[in-house]
């Protein structure tokens, strides 16, 4: 299970970051076809570096983490800290898993590669722990890149610290595997 996508959205829905993390050639799409990424000039590949795969399951995923915020059951009575803005698991699409962390200023959503087999509960909560404590972590690197008084507000996320500092913390939960 790893890390392929991270998304920081605005509370407006606007995409603040996003970046692809999966390893090798992505260029199919969901049926594992080529892709004729005419439409998509170099421009847009540099300036949003995500596999278009991913784009739909995070399009997908924002609109199930809309319905969840509607809702307003996703709250754990009680909670405090990560766990008050831990929204978790939000779909399933292919052999990816999106997760949802909701703050006042932003929401962060992951896709997870899914290799945890259904009957093994146990490693797949503790994996889901872990993920809500990459999403708190990617939370605070975000607060530190608002606290900058030179970074505007609501604008995509152009830090490199932030980004390298989200970089470090995939490539570490990549590495548990």
């Amino acid at each position: 299970m790893s890390l392929a996508t991270l998304a920081v959205v605005g509370r407006d829905g606007a995409p603040l970051y996003l970046r692809d993390f999966a390893e090798g050639d992505n260029d199919g799409d969901l049926f594992g076809d080529e892709i004729d990424v005419a439409e998509t000039t170099q421009q847009q590949t540099a300036a949003w570096p995500c596999n278009v795969k991913y784009q739909f399951v995070l399009h997908a995923a924002c609109q199930r983490l809309e319905e969840s915020l509607k809702e307003n059951k996703w709250r754990v009575p009680g909670a405090t800290g990560a766990e008050a803005c831990w929204v978790g698991f939000l779909c399933l699409s292919d052999n990816l898993r999106a997760y949802g962390y909701v703050t006042t200023n932003a929401r962060y959503i992951t896709l997870v590669e899914d290799s945890i087999a259904p009957e093994k509960e146990q490693l797949q909560k503790a994996r889901d722990g872990e993920v809500c404590t990459l999403m708190a972590n990617v939370h605070k690197l975000h607060t530190e890149s608002l606290m900058n008084p030179f970074t505007p507000l609501g604008t995509k996320i152009t830090s490199k610290r932030f980004d390298a500092g989200v970089a470090g913390l995939a490539n570490a939960f990549n590495s548990k595997g």
